[in-house]
């Protein structure tokens, strides 16, 4: 029985997905999204120093955007290009 409701409505929408992954696929795209974090990171600190902040913000901005548009459909069809994705929500 759960005592907080927030918490019980998290884990009954974790649990009653429709997206079936093993656990390697799992470890595969957590990979994915934290070495695409890690990576961007040191490359948005480089392009801001040479382009400006603003731009580098709105750009990161705008990838961001796409790749969150593109996951649910990207996650349903094709696992190498959902990996990739994570890449670019690391943005």
């Amino acid at each position: 029985m759960c005592h907080k409701f927030a918490y019980c409505y998290i884990q009954a929408q974790l649990s009653t997905g429709d997206i079936e992954w093993d656990k390697t696929t799992q470890g595969w795209i957590l990979s994915a999204f934290y070495l695409g974090f890690g990576s961007t990171q040191a490359l948005g600190g480089i392009l801001a120093g040479r382009y400006g902040g603003k731009l580098v913000l709105f750009l990161g901005q705008v990838i961001l955007t796409i790749a969150t548009i593109l996951t649910p459909v990207a996650a349903r069809f094709v696992k190498t290009f959902f990996i990739s994705s994570s890449d670019d929500i690391a943005i």
